[in-house]
């Protein structure tokens, strides 16, 4: 899928599901996001403010991959370069990231779903939100 029908299926989402001008969008994207409840699988990212990023896939059966590399973000997409990937990451690497607004709190999609941008369910289900504390 290319940029700009990435970039277009973002802003009819962030219509969709309430809008793109929240301030949850404005802030810094360094920080912790998850992914994973109810699906068999756990997806642990840091975003480090120093460009560098970390991902831990847990799971019932303990930990099954660490990811680490670099993210730059441009637009409303997060670009993630791998350096490492243990374990499960080794077959399946993580992909770069689309940044979009669901109900005014920011989540982070994988670009392999980008279909679910119509669906707030589904996107929230399958997308990276704000670590549960």
């Amino acid at each position: 899928m290319n940029a700009s029908r990435i970039a277009l299926i973002c802003a009819v989402a962030c219509l969709a599901v309430g809008g793109c001008s929240s301030d949850s969008m404005q802030q810094p994207l360094a920080g912790r996001y998850y992914q994973g409840d109810g699906l068999g699988y756990n997806l642990d990212l840091k975003l480090h403010e120093n460009g560098t990023f970390t991902c831990d896939w847990t799971g019932c059966l303990g930990h099954y991959g660490k990811t680490t590399g670099t993210w730059i973000s441009s637009n409303d997409q997060i670009d993630l370069t791998a350096d490492t990937a243990l374990g499960m990451f080794e077959d399946d690497p993580i992909s770069d990231l689309i940044i979009a607004n669901v109900g005014g709190e920011r989540r982070l999609v994988f670009e392999s779903d980008a279909d679910l941008m119509g669906d707030a369910d589904m996107l929230v289900a399958f997308s990276f939100g704000p670590y549960p504390d």
